[in-house]
């Protein structure tokens, strides 16, 4: 039996890597790399169908994750009120612009000082949504209150009241969406990850099983290939750990003599 497991432990394995330190976006490259190369490699798709399988479904959904938590928390909603709020603030700074030159010295006199209002918020519609949007309270505010002279003089009131009302829908939905989409995406990308370990970890049994039960030389390139990459990502992508880190709960792809990363 001795002689039996050594001969085991010296034949050609996939090392171990703790898959649960691999940080962000590194960990879904690392499975995407072994799930293609093990799709590429015939031994593989044949003798472990089932786990190569599982992989690549643990691969997408991490894939899916990920991407939802890159993407902006835009709803169509929020961009479509972006977009209305950009035309209003236009044709009030151009409505305005243009009254400086009305025949009227009173309206062209209001014209003058809301012209200088909006020079000093210099609200730009292409800069940083949620920068715009403070902005743009504190600009509204004037407009309601110091300027409320000026802005009746020139009739504005409905277009900055409407004003007021997108730029309000714009904060509230956008607070609204990060609160209901935080917690969602960070929960859904951990489960992906959880579940991508344990299919990679199975995936990592069956290879390791069929090199000791099989021909070693079968699986020979593709151990080869994912012990390269874990020896990369051992050593360029693992954040190091501290020297009062707690120790971590064993890797469940590790032999008992193996301490992982």
């Amino acid at each position: 039996l001795c002689v039996t497991t050594l001969m085991i432990q010296k034949m050609k394995q996939i090392e171990s890597i703790y898959m649960a330190r691999i940080p962000g976006g590194a960990h879904f490259l690392f499975v995407n790399n072994v799930c293609e190369r093990a799709e590429a490699d015939a031994k593989i798709k044949v003798g472990a169908k089932a786990e190569l399988e599982a992989l690549r479904a643990t691969r997408d959904e991490e894939d899916a994750a990920l991407a939802l938590s890159r993407k902006s928390l835009l709803s169509d909603t929020i961009r479509e009120a972006d977009k209305r709020r950009e035309q209003l603030y236009i044709t009030l700074r151009n409505i305005v612009k243009a009254y400086r030159t009305f025949p009227v010295e009173a309206e062209a006199a209001a014209a003058r000082r809301l012209v200088q209002l909006l020079k000093d918020y210099a609200i730009n519609p292409r800069m940083q949504r949620d920068a715009e949007t403070g902005l743009m309270v504190h600009l509204l505010d004037d407009l309601a209150g110091r300027c409320a002279a000026d802005v009746a003089t020139l009739r504005l009131g409905p277009l900055v009241e409407a004003l007021k009302e997108v730029n309000e829908q714009l904060r509230s939905t956008t607070e609204r969406r990060s609160d209901e989409r935080s917690a969602y995406v960070v929960g859904r990308l951990k489960k992906a990850r959880k579940e991508a370990d344990r299919a990679y970890s199975a995936l990592v049994r069956k290879v390791n099983a069929l090199a000791v039960v099989g021909r070693t030389e079968d699986y020979a390139a593709f151990i080869d290939y994912v012990n390269t990459e874990v020896a990369h990502y051992r050593r360029e992508v693992i954040p190091s750990r501290k020297k009062k880190e707690a120790p971590l709960e064993a890797d469940p792809t590790s032999a008992p003599a193996d301490s992982g990363a």
